[in-house]
């Protein structure tokens, strides 16, 4: 079941991209995406319980000052930046009465700067796949449907530790080692990597963590290029068809003296700065505004990156999850969010997806009548799925290190 994480018994719900056709193409097995229906029923029944949307700086101004907020406080968030959040999901805030806030990780930024991608209202199938623009960002800040906030600058992650736990490959494709490699056209897009060469097969993957919470270790780099020349001088892809491909490239790993060196304190300071920073300055470029607010991808944060944020690089507070982070207590400046999955592919699917986020927000808010209504749709989906197809429906987790 849900545990309770939101502060003040205000929900604060996260969600990342409304799609009405490409709905299983973001995370694995399409979790961060949400069904465009799924989310119509979820606005309805925040309407019929009369939930007012909120902002950031109304939330953090309740929690640190307790200024009064409006009956039934809800803040909806959407994570990364897609363009669905603008040819979608502003559309529908709009029609419903609602808003919500974006953040945005700006190296993700579409190309274009001036490109204004049609919405849902003016056709049927708008664009989806892909990322915001800095017009449209202009556009959203300005209506005030949905604010923009920080994502931070890259949105990645870092090896933690020397250890071999896998290898690129094309049938497991390391998605975060490919996005360190990429270009900024290619971050600008869902799809890259693999066969586009953006990362060579057999490069080694190690156990990784995010950015802003991580302790690198920085590899040694000629254990890579080894790897990635024995799978190139075996074929490429072909090479992961031999019997004995993982054995081979285990035995260079376990051969080699390979010298992986931890970050500094130094350097790890500097480099949160950087990210940090970067991502708060683009945005207020684009903006003409300050921007106070911060969301951590995945919810990684550390007692260090929470000082940095707030002491050095100016936010007002930082957003979370459902994650717990080693010496970072929720509060005024680290403010947890409601992190919940609803990869259910079963009978009634629309209708349990919906209950189950709407109970979600009730129980946040203090109802106990929701939690009833969130047992009875884990029950229902427990009982209905498909089990043919992959399902996570239930409990709210701490994003996968595979989630955007």
């Amino acid at each position: 079941m849900h545990r309770r994480v939101c502060l003040g018994r205000v929900p604060i719900l996260t969600f990342h991209s409304v799609r009405r056709r490409h709905t299983e193409t973001l995370g694995p097995g399409g979790e961060l995406t949400l069904p465009e229906e799924v989310f119509v029923h979820i606005l309805r029944g925040l309407r019929r319980r009369r939930c007012t949307a909120v902002t950031c700086a109304e939330i953090h101004r309740h929690l640190a000052e307790g200024a009064p907020l409006p009956p039934r406080p809800i803040l909806l968030t959407f994570d990364d930046g897609y363009l669905d959040n603008w040819t979608i999901v502003a559309p529908l805030l709009r029609r419903h009465g609602l808003r919500g806030t974006v953040f945005v990780a700006t190296d993700f930024l579409h190309p274009e700067a001036d490109a204004v991608r049609p919405t849902l209202d003016e056709r049927s199938d708008p664009p989806e796949r892909g990322y915001l623009s800095a017009t449209e960002l202009r556009r959203l800040d300005a209506e005030g449907v949905l604010e923009i906030q920080s994502h931070t600058a890259g949105h990645g992650r870092l090896p933690i530790a020397g250890e071999v736990i896998d290898f690129h490959r094309p049938d497991a494709r390391c998605w975060w080692l490919e996005r360190s490699r990429c270009r900024p056209d290619q971050l600008a897009r869902e799809e890259f990597g693999g066969r586009d060469g953006v990362l060579p097969w057999g490069a080694p993957v190690h156990p990784s963590e995010w950015a802003s919470a991580a302790r690198a270790v920085v590899p040694d780099p000629a254990l890579a290029e080894r790897l990635c020349a024995a799978v190139a001088d075996g074929g490429g892809e072909a090479f992961f068809a031999l019997p004995d491909w993982r054995r081979r490239l285990e035995r260079i790993v376990a051969e080699g003296d390979w010298r992986h060196r931890p970050e500094r304190e130094d350097e790890r300071r500097a480099r949160i700065r950087a990210d940090l920073g970067r991502g708060k300055e683009t945005l207020e470029g684009i903006l003409g505004h300050p921007v106070d607010y911060l969301a951590w991808p995945g919810g990684g944060s550390s007692p260090v990156a929470v000082r940095i944020a707030i002491d050095e690089i100016g936010f007002r507070a930082t957003f979370g999850t459902d994650r717990v982070c080693a010496g970072v207590a929720p509060g005024p400046e680290a403010i947890p969010r409601a992190y919940f999955r609803q990869v259910y592919r079963g009978r009634a699917a629309q209708l349990l997806r919906a209950w189950h986020a709407l109970g979600v927000a009730g129980w946040e808010g203090g109802s106990p009548a929701a939690y009833l209504r969130l047992f009875a749709a884990n029950r229902l989906m427990g009982l209905l799925a498909d089990p043919s197809r992959p399902n996570r429906p239930g409990a709210a987790q701490s994003p996968r290190a595979e989630s955007t």
